[in-house]
């Protein structure tokens, strides 16, 4: 029987594609470094935040529609970023489900974020609506009180 190739060379060649293998394995298991975090923003729908350039939903209806017809809904962040609410279990689920109660409200949302390069993504912990009072992060700015006529507002000492 002839031997086609020298047994140590064969080895070799084994060691070698386990070791180029092993990479493609190990990589699935590793798990990213997320942080936990908190965000304030809109819950919108992502095709209307980046075709029609808004800076909040035009409408809870509006984003509920676009939700329905199979639109990730994503969270607007005050920090004017995409925040992609994304599933920690793999297999991985649509979180729409979740967000579709809220979708056109300021929300407050709390879990572990993700970022790759430009993009964000959290694993959700909670999610509760903000009062639309709350809306900017800051108490309602009250109009300034105008002096009586004659009075600079400056007392006599």
């Amino acid at each position: 029987m002839k031997k086609l190739m020298p047994t140590g060379f064969t080895l070799a060649g084994l060691t070698l594609a386990s070791l180029v293998m092993a990479p493609a394995t190990v990589a699935p298991a590793a798990q990213a470094a997320g942080k936990q975090a908190t965000v304030r923003g809109w819950v919108i729908d992502s095709a209307c935040y980046f075709v029609k350039d808004l800076e909040k939903p035009i409408s809870s209806a509006c984003a509920l529609k676009c939700a329905a017809g199979g639109s990730p809904l994503v969270i607007l962040g005050d920090d004017r970023l995409i925040y992609w609410p994304i599933d920690g279990a793999m297999p991985a689920r649509g979180q729409n489900s979740r967000l579709v109660k809220f979708a056109g409200q300021k929300v407050r949302v709390a879990g572990k974020l993700y970022e790759r390069g430009a993009s964000r993504a959290m694993v959700i912990d909670t999610i509760a609506a903000l009062p639309p009072e709350r809306d900017s992060g800051k108490a309602p700015a009250r109009p300034a009180e105008k002096a009586p006529a004659g009075d600079s507002g400056k007392t006599a000492e």
